[in-house]
């Protein structure tokens, strides 16, 4: 009903005709190094759709309530954002480390600098095979912060499945380390 699907290799083309399926936008999708991936699961709890948040001085900022271990706040969050505002920062993760680890989705470090006059960066990690999640959760959060009239977001949404450009090692162990999950 949700269009789960099991978990396969991704190239390229794959995930840039997925994005556009379903309207995100193919020129904000980025994924992560290799040496960064299961670091990057763990920060975000191995759970996707999930959200990063950083202000434009680089603080990686909460979102959730001390309670909360869903993503559901962001949807009020991302509305209440404003320009000059002081936010609780998640912890010392940093800007600067986090745009370091992308990659372009054929595995290149980034020749452009990501980093603009924004007053946040909002990550968002997501994988194809979550089928309509991605439509209720990513392309509502990429909605919300563009109609954001108090602060400039700038979103970078970070697919995380299986990529092809991956050395066959790297993709042997990695899929032997997550089905154990």
């Amino acid at each position: 009903m949700y269009g789960i699907k099991d978990p396969a290799i991704e190239s390229k083309e794959s995930i840039y005709k997925y994005a556009t399926k379903i309207n995100l936008d193919t020129g904000i999708i980025y994924t992560v190094d290799t040496t960064a991936y299961l670091e990057t699961f763990l920060r975000i709890q191995s759970s996707v759709p999930e959200a990063e948040l950083f202000s434009k001085e680089g603080n990686n900022i909460s979102y959730k309530n001390h309670n909360q271990d869903c993503n559901a706040g962001l949807f009020s969050f991302i509305p209440d954002l404003k320009k000059d505002s002081t936010y609780k920062q998640k912890d010392n993760y940093k800007l600067d480390k986090n745009i370091s680890r992308l990659r372009d989705l054929s595995g290149l470090k980034l020749n452009e600098n990501i980093k603009d006059n924004s007053d946040y960066y909002l990550f968002i990690y997501w994988v194809k095979w979550l089928g309509k999640l991605n439509v209720d959760h990513v392309n509502e959060w990429v909605k919300l912060a563009k109609a954001n009239k108090n602060a400039t977001i700038k979103v970078i949404a970070v697919n995380l499945d299986f990529q092809e450009w991956w050395s066959d090692k790297f993709k042997d162990n990695i899929i032997k380390r997550m089905s154990k999950k």
